[in-house]
């Protein structure tokens, strides 16, 4: 997941799912997993190209997560142990242990040699690390990340790093992920031949570079504004989504994993259509107003009724589970079925008072409101215009 893929593998969700295992063994709180959520969303449902987030930094505990307090050293060792007990490969998990390890060290002797000259120049120490794709046997989508993360500031004891996942499309291209290194790095010489040894060697990055996204966008395709944007109207501070990934939230941490899993499902399919539907934000505002549609029981009914898509990504693919639920096969998942939902605005027939006869009703209501005559015997139904 984007979140780094030792916190993604550590998340939860449906036990078919290898992005998400349904057990939290770190410290549960809302904003944590609220992160988790959003990271799972953001890169498999939204394909975000990039997501940003914080980190603490301790020279004996490396990066530190500040929404649980616990090391990224700690996450990594679990998911390696949670991945041992599934029998499943462990070797990118390993390879991950190293690299967190090695930024740790890189950054405390970068500390060092700084605090001996100007503590101040520590602060806008960047480095980066990438994350090629893994096997697509093993699931894996072709997309890989490269983070990269700024020292920002120093407050109340703790160094902040702003961190960024940055999606790069072409992730198994290792000669071009070798040519980005370089640029980052300053270091012509490094030319890397597999996933692990990518994952075993973060690198600072060069004090040259001003913004990583130029040498980013100078390789791979450059960040997709558009989606950006959906994401940010659709899981941003007031974001149209918000108030069921709260609801979700609250279903786990309130051990309701069976709403939980039905609230998520929701929430995954509902992302597929935001991002998907042509003039989606413009049909929500059109089935209604108020930003907490999406907790409308309709709508919650209505997307968690089918299983969301099947997607590769970095920590695996989702559920495969399978379901014959007519809506899926109808391909009934958009936005403007819903709309005839919420308004009840299907089509119904119903029979003329006067000759019996079958009419095709145009909205369920009163038949006074649907048609002005009767087709067959021209007997006066009602007032509609």
């Amino acid at each position: 997941m984007i979140a780094t893929r030792t916190e993604l593998s550590s998340g939860f969700y449906r036990n078919e799912n290898q992005a998400f295992s349904l057990e939290i063994k770190e410290k549960k709180t809302s904003r944590s997993i609220e992160r988790l959520l959003a990271s799972y969303l953001g890169e498999y449902r939204f394909q975000l190209p990039l997501y940003q987030y914080q980190y603490y930094f301790s020279a004996k505990e490396g990066l530190i997560d500040p929404n649980t307090d616990e090391s990224m050293l700690i996450k990594a060792k679990r998911a390696i142990e949670r991945r041992i007990q599934e029998r499943r490969l462990i070797h990118r998990e390993q390879a991950e242990l190293e690299g967190l390890e090695k930024i740790r060290l890189m950054l405390v002797e970068k500390l060092q040699e700084d605090s001996q000259k100007d503590p101040n120049k520590f602060l806008g120490t960047g480095f980066f690390w990438i994350s090629p794709s893994g096997e697509k046997t093993d699931g894996y989508g072709d997309y890989g990340f490269v983070f990269y993360g700024i020292v920002n500031r120093f407050d109340f004891n703790n160094f902040h790093i702003t961190m960024n996942a940055r999606r790069i499309e072409q992730g198994r291209n290792y000669e071009s992920l070798n040519q980005l290194l370089q640029l980052l790095s300053g270091e012509s010489s490094i030319n890397f031949c597999s996933d692990v040894e990518f994952l075993k060697n973060p690198m600072l990055m060069s004090p040259d570079i001003i913004d990583p996204e130029d040498k980013i966008a100078e390789i791979f395709e450059p960040i997709d504004e558009e989606i950006l944007q959906i994401f940010e109207r659709a899981l941003g501070r007031n974001g149209q989504l918000k108030p069921l990934l709260e609801k979700a939230i609250d279903a786990y941490l309130h051990s309701n994993i069976e709403e939980f899993i039905r609230l998520f499902t929701a929430l995954e399919n509902l992302s597929d259509d935001l991002l998907n539907s042509e003039n989606s934000f413009s049909l929500i505002q059109q089935i209604n107003q108020i930003p907490i549609f999406a907790i409308d029981p309709k709508v919650i009914d209505f997307y968690s009724s089918y299983t969301p898509q099947q997607v590769s990504g970095s920590c695996g693919s989702t559920s495969a589970r399978k379901t014959s639920n007519f809506l899926q096969e109808l391909h009934m998942s958009s936005l403007r079925d819903l709309k005839d939902l919420l308004f009840n605005n299907r089509y119904e027939d119903y029979e003329c008072p006067q000759c019996h006869g079958r009419i095709k009703g145009e909205l369920k209501g009163k038949p006074e409101t649907w048609h002005k005559n009767c087709p067959h015997c021209g007997y006066r139904l009602g007032c509609a215009d």
